[in-house]
């Protein structure tokens, strides 16, 4: 049971007077709310409510109102099953041809060494660029 929290304006030894109570609701919708940040949700407009996860049947609270499950367990590996819905497909590589397996659309390169060295190649024809700018200006 919440009681009453009275709020202080300086020191109490020195004699500071009451600015403020907070009465049990507010603290109650207080201590929701810093569940809620707690568990990775930050503070929004609403309240946070009680949500029961589909997986496990944990309650729990959060002010996103599309969340399903339980922010530690569940919604992990729910977020690791839904990233794998595509499955595998073989693309070839933009730099060096060779071909490979992806599950991303996205994916233009066979791996992190032709990604770096297209960036690498890009930021060498701009530093040039701007070098011959330099000099025409």
């Amino acid at each position: 049971m919440l009681h009453e929290v009275r709020v202080y304006k300086g020191h109490p030894d020195q004699g500071a007077k009451v600015a403020r109570t907070i009465s049990p609701d507010v603290l109650e919708q207080r201590s929701k709310t810093i569940l809620a940040m707690d568990a990775g949700y930050g503070i929004g407009n609403r309240p946070p409510r009680e949500v029961v996860c589909e997986r496990c049947g944990v309650t729990f609270f959060a002010q996103n109102t599309l969340i399903k499950y339980c922010p530690d367990t569940c919604g992990r590996e729910n977020r690791l099953l839904r990233g794998n819905k595509l499955p595998p497909r073989e693309k070839t590589c933009v730099r060096c041809g060779e071909s490979f397996l992806t599950q991303s659309p996205h994916q233009k390169y066979c791996g992190p060494i032709c990604s770096s060295e297209v960036k690498r190649e890009a930021e060498r024809a701009r530093s040039r660029t701007r070098r011959r700018n330099k000099k025409e200006g």
